[in-house]
């Protein structure tokens, strides 16, 4: 079982709680991943309140958050650019970087491979700022903000 911050009712901060949340098995086409690092958003603010902007919030209880590094836990039937094991980094939705462990598309265009050695938060820092990111040996610029 893994742990979450998962949101029961729209509100304040103190809506939020830390406690189990089952990850289930990834589908077709997706990844399992632990994350080592999330970030945290002034549009999280909105989601925990309820508010679409610029995304859809679930209805309750549900996790929020679109940023995240972790490593590659698992992957689901078909699944063919990414390995257990893999360092990775996304920054759009679906929410759900405010847990441990999560479930991820492999072919969401802000998902990728991290091939630079090293701690993976200054990666996640500079895929945020827009500014260049090394992905799976290839230059890419991510212009998804």
């Amino acid at each position: 079982m893994s742990k979450a911050q998962v949101i029961n009712e729209f509100g304040s901060p103190e809506v939020m709680q830390w406690r189990d949340w089952h990850v289930p098995d990834p589908s077709p086409g997706e990844v399992r991943l632990r994350h080592t690092a999330i970030g945290v958003n002034f549009a999280d603010t909105y989601h925990r309140g309820g508010i679409s902007h610029p995304w859809k919030v679930d209805t309750p209880p549900v996790v929020i958050g679109f940023e995240g590094v972790g490593i590659v836990e698992g992957v689901g039937e078909g699944v063919t650019n990414f390995k257990t094991g893999y360092k990775v980094a996304y920054g759009i939705p679906p929410l759900g970087s405010y847990a441990e462990t999560r479930n991820y598309h492999e072919l969401i265009y802000a998902f990728g491979r991290l091939s630079m050695g090293g701690d993976p938060i200054p990666s996640s820092i500079r895929n945020t700022l827009r500014m260049d990111a090394h992905w799976d040996d290839t230059w890419l610029r991510n212009d998804c903000y």
